[in-house]
């Protein structure tokens, strides 16, 4: 389950596959002109590592990068083990823990890259209809552009299950044109999922313990509540540990316990 330079034609890779997306009109051939010198998969790391770099304001995040990985020529190979958004603190599990062999925490932190883009209803279903010049329509936080713990903090604050206007998926919604997914929200409080549909059930409140603009209809708070909690308090915090949890997905299968795919180089990119 580790990064192998493909993407599978499942539905949940839509927006990535199509010739007309920014993967195959802007990675792809700048990564055609090198292609005899890094792989894919080194280069979609690399190329990650570039953006959250250049969209973390404070400059203090430190992404290592590690050059070594294979491409896998069968692409459909991996089709079905992306995490469903709709099912929670289990699906997060299954994904990232069981899989990928990494932990829980490590899935809290690594979805805290929701704080930078947004949902698009005609890729996954996700999504309100409204002002497309709005830069926070369907985004998880008020600053979609920014990499900083700010996704954290806008779990904490007020949210509604709802399929709204423009969507055919349910969402968390509230009272700015931000949306949560039930795999966000089940972090920070004990959503009910409708296992028929996989949808969180409408009309469903959170937090779980409270807030100004809403009576919580959930009860407990789920163990993920704390680490959430710590990096809504602390930008630092966060950044510091996603760098080690990036790290360790972005090297499954070359490095800790399993080196079954091979082993990996370390560059010093600021070296470059």
């Amino acid at each position: 389950m580790g990064p192998d330079g493909c993407l599978s034609s499942s539905s949940d890779n839509a927006g990535l596959i199509e010739s007309t997306s920014e993967v195959f009109t802007v990675l792809e051939p700048i990564w055609q002109n090198y292609c005899d010198k890094i792989s894919r998969a080194d280069f979609w790391a690399l190329v990650a590592i570039i953006a959250i770099q250049q969209s973390e304001p404070t400059k203090t995040i430190v992404l290592p990068f590690q050059y070594g990985r294979k491409d896998n020529l069968n692409c459909n190979a991996g089709a079905g083990r992306l995490p469903s958004p709709q099912l929670g603190i289990s699906m997060l599990n299954t994904v990232f823990v069981n899989q990928m062999g990494l932990t829980l925490t490590d899935a809290v932190t690594l979805l805290g890259a929701h704080t930078v883009g947004h949902v698009h209803t005609a890729n996954s279903g996700f999504g309100k209809t409204g002002n497309s010049t709005d830069n926070l329509l369907n985004a998880w936080d008020t600053t979609p552009n920014v990499f900083d713990n700010e996704y954290y903090a806008s779990i904490l604050t007020p949210w509604v299950s709802a399929t709204p206007n423009g969507a055919t998926k349910n969402l968390w919604v509230h009272a700015n044109t931000n949306i949560m997914l039930n795999a966000d929200m089940s972090m920070g409080c004990n959503i009910t999922i409708n296992t028929a549909t996989a949808f969180g059930v409408a009309g469903q409140k959170c937090p779980a313990g409270g807030g100004a603009a809403t009576t919580p209809t959930t009860t407990g708070s789920p163990s993920t509540l704390a680490l959430v909690t710590s990096y809504a308090k602390s930008n630092s915090n966060f950044l510091s540990a996603f760098a080690t949890s990036f790290t360790k997905m972005t090297t499954v299968g070359y490095s800790g316990s399993s080196t079954k795919l091979g082993s990996l180089t370390s560059i010093n990119l600021a070296l470059c």
